[in-house]
């Protein structure tokens, strides 16, 4: 018999990586897959800018150069080619997904990140969640 899952639960040990970011880019949260494959602790990220943590100098200056018009027109962005920067200074590459959310009513702006591994293989980092 299968366990009833539960959202926490389908959040914290997905098959991808989440980020949540506020307007601001301050990462408000991250799910432990993501920490797993980068090596990372929740509190070396969270309420960190994360274009200063995880990603490269190359990478911050393209999200904002060409992502960031994207989202403000679009709304969201598909299958961005990245190197996240793992706690050890090695780098992961990844396909990023955002979508840009709240706005309405004068709710917040945050940005939801799905973040799937692009090395072709198993990531040797951390066990796989369970």
């Amino acid at each position: 018999m299968i366990e009833q899952e539960t959202l926490e639960d389908l959040y914290e040990q997905a098959p991808v990586g989440y980020l949540t970011v506020t307007s601001e880019d301050t990462i408000f949260r991250v799910n432990k897959t993501l920490l797993q494959w980068t090596g990372w602790k929740a509190e070396e990220l969270v309420s960190r800018k994360w274009f200063e943590v995880l990603l490269t100098p190359a990478g911050r200056e393209f999200l904002d150069a060409r992502i960031g018009p994207v989202l403000q027109l679009d709304g969201y962005s598909r299958e961005i080619a990245l190197d996240l920067v793992c706690a050890d200074g090695e780098r992961l590459p990844v396909l990023m997904y955002i979508v840009k959310k709240g706005g309405a009513q004068g709710a917040p702006v945050f940005h939801r990140i799905t973040i799937v591994e692009a090395t072709g293989q198993s990531i040797s980092r951390g066990s796989p969640p369970s």
